[in-house]
């Protein structure tokens, strides 16, 4: 016989998911902020992505430990997404 679970179940993960990208996108972004102030914008957005691999890094531990393969990926891609998009638009920038 299948287990039941509470549908309270999957909207608690779903928060979890929601409060981990969140801040994931928060931490690294005021990183690669603080240093583009004090150290240009090619420095702060190379900090910043190195942060966002460092989170990345964190959340593979978290899944080694046994959380599962899709809520690495619903966390990491939307941070890889959010720094590649934003060096290429600070790239266009200094461009034009």
């Amino acid at each position: 016989m299948m287990p039941t679970y509470s549908p309270w179940l999957g909207v608690a993960v779903l928060v979890i998911v929601v409060l981990v990208v969140v801040g994931g996108v928060a931490i690294t972004a005021a990183i690669g902020q603080i240093v583009s102030r004090a150290l240009g914008r090619e420095v702060g957005c190379l900090v910043g992505g190195f942060a966002a691999l460092a989170w990345i890094w964190l959340l593979v531990q978290i899944e080694n430990a046994g959380l599962g393969v899709y809520s690495l990926v619903l966390i990491g891609v939307p941070l890889v997404l959010t720094f590649v998009s934003r060096a290429g638009r600070e790239w266009r920038a200094d461009r034009s």
